[in-house]
Formats: structure tokens, sequence, C-alpha cells
């Protein structure tokens, strides 16, 4: 970062310390590069997210559709911590319900379907 930013590694190392103490980013690994997201980047508001996230979207997203509707704006460090952002856990939580009820739906779809493909007349 201090190369991409052309910063002293002393200035980068006190903007992450400072991100960690506001609750911008989790707590550090030793040994470990990378950081969770803070509570605070879990926890946005439809308001903080647009206005974090502005090269996306004009409206803060709604759907999973219009999340990735604005990741060919930003590069793929920007589309991760978007969606870490708009994933709150209730998000998350909801978008599980969906899979697994698409996939309950696929399974009985399929059963109903072999059994309409069983030749009749055939003994079982």
């Amino acid at each position: 970062m201090a190369t991409e930013f052309d910063r002293p590694e002393e200035t980068v190392r006190s903007w992450i310390a400072r991100a960690r103490k506001a609750g911008w980013l989790g707590p550090s690994v030793k040994g470990r590069a990378g950081a969770e997201p803070g509570p605070l980047l879990r926890d946005l508001t439809p308001e903080e997210f647009a206005r974090i996230f502005p090269e996306g979207y004009q409206a803060p997203p709604e759907s999973v559709a219009e999340l990735a509707a604005g990741f060919p704006a930003m590069s793929p460090e920007r589309q991760r911590a978007a969606s870490v952002a708009w994933f709150t856990p209730e998000r998350q939580a909801e978008s599980n319900r969906q899979a697994l009820a698409w996939e309950r739906e696929q399974r009985e779809a399929e059963a109903h379907g072999s059994e309409a493909e069983s030749p009749e007349g055939e003994q079982q």
C-alpha cells in the first residue's frame, strides 16, 4: 500500500491502526496478511453504502442482481469490499433461505420429471 499510495510505510501502518480502532477493519492475526471487515463495514446503512461505493451505483443496491450490476465500474478489491458491506447478516440469511428453496424446487422438479418419464405399462 505504501508503494501504491506513494506514502511512507509508517503512515500506512497508522492508517490501518486507525481503521481498526474506528471499527472499519477487524482484528489482525499475527503472521497473516489481510483482515476481516470490522463492524462498521459490515453494518452500513444504505446511505453509507452509497457514499463509500459511488462509482458503481446511483442508488444503493436492493438485490444481489443490482449489487452485481455495479461491479463493472469497480476494481476486484472494491467489488469484494462492496459484497462484504452489502451482505449484512440478515441479507446473508435471506440469500441462504432463497438458495435452499431453489434447490428444494429443483429436486422436486427432477423427481416429478423422472416419474413422468417412466413408460406406462412397465412394472416396477
